[in-house]
């Protein structure tokens, strides 16, 4: 934070604690830019239409979430992370916000088509998988 311009640093909000999934949901929907280290801050940053970079530090899963949202090249490495290359990733979400935003509208639907499926298929596992352990529990439905 030390490297933002003063004028901003007021503007900056830093999670230090654990919030509901609706307080971040309502901060984030507040916001003009979200920086997020974790793949959820980069959801709920599409799902409110708000502009985000994203910092991939482990397992690649903020970069392949917005890989998949088509917005990869606002995502960092943790590995290349240096203050001039965030500058760099903020300044051009900034300049391509209503690029962005005509990226996320397109995306949304597609996601949360994805997410529905992905649910139905865990329904079924869990379902199947209930029905194995009961199978191999030795009773029998009456």
């Amino acid at each position: 934070i030390s490297h933002i311009n003063s004028k901003y640093r007021k503007n900056i909000i830093v999670f230090s604690k654990v919030y509901s999934l609706e307080k971040y949901n309502e901060i984030i929907s507040s916001c003009d830019l979200v920086i997020s280290t974790r793949v959820i801050g980069v959801v709920l940053s599409i799902m409110n239409k708000v502009p985000v970079v994203g910092i991939d530090y482990a397992q690649g899963k903020v970069k392949g979430f917005m890989k998949l949202a088509n917005i990869e090249q606002y995502c960092i490495s943790w590995d290349t992370l240096d203050p001039d290359a965030l500058k760099e990733k903020v300044d051009s979400a900034i300049k391509n916000n209503a690029y962005l935003i005509k990226k996320m509208n397109h995306i949304i639907p597609i996601l949360r088509k994805k997410a529905f499926l992905n649910t139905l298929l865990l329904l079924k596992w869990i379902s199947e998988s209930r029905r194995r352990a009961h199978a191999d529990s030795g009773f029998s439905a009456v």
